[in-house]
């Protein structure tokens, strides 16, 4: 075996060790595996108001926010096709939901009475994860500064 750098992880002498980078497992054997977390980012426009604070809170009130869905998924690549999966495949699963969010009050959508960040999460992740099963994380950020991401 050869010797692995600590600081960089680079290996050195004969065996080479697997490098991670970026989210990927290079290894140098003969079935080449690459293993990588892809995101693809959302945007959508939408009102709600929060149904379970005291009456005095301010997100009571309806209000919107500038959405930004980030889907997170995980797997081998294709080695025949060189990716984990087509974008326009993700874009395919997410547009519906879009279209369901985008311009809406998402408390009159089933399942968000309560739309908190983190039910909304929950929601993302139950309507996405049938259709792309690699699905690892969702990530909705509310505001620039303020996000909830969710593993199922």
């Amino acid at each position: 075996a050869g010797d692995v750098d600590a600081a960089d992880g680079v290996g050195r002498g004969s065996a080479r060790q697997p490098l991670a980078i970026l989210g990927a497992v290079l290894r140098d054997d003969a079935h080449h595996t690459m293993n990588v977390r892809l995101v693809r980012e959302f945007r959508f426009e939408a009102a709600h108001r929060l149904t379970r604070v005291p009456g005095e809170h301010r997100c009571g009130r309806l209000h919107g926010h500038s959405y930004r869905i980030e889907l997170t998924l995980e797997g081998p690549i294709d080695e025949q096709a060189g990716w984990l999966i087509d974008f326009g495949d993700i874009d395919r699963v997410w547009n519906p939901l879009r279209e369901r969010l985008d311009h809406a009050v998402l408390n009159d959508l089933e399942g968000l009475q309560n739309p908190t960040c983190e039910n909304l999460t929950r929601w993302v992740w139950d309507n996405v994860k049938p259709n792309l099963p690699m699905l690892k994380r969702v990530t909705v950020w509310e505001t620039q500064d303020a996000r909830c991401e969710y593993e199922g």
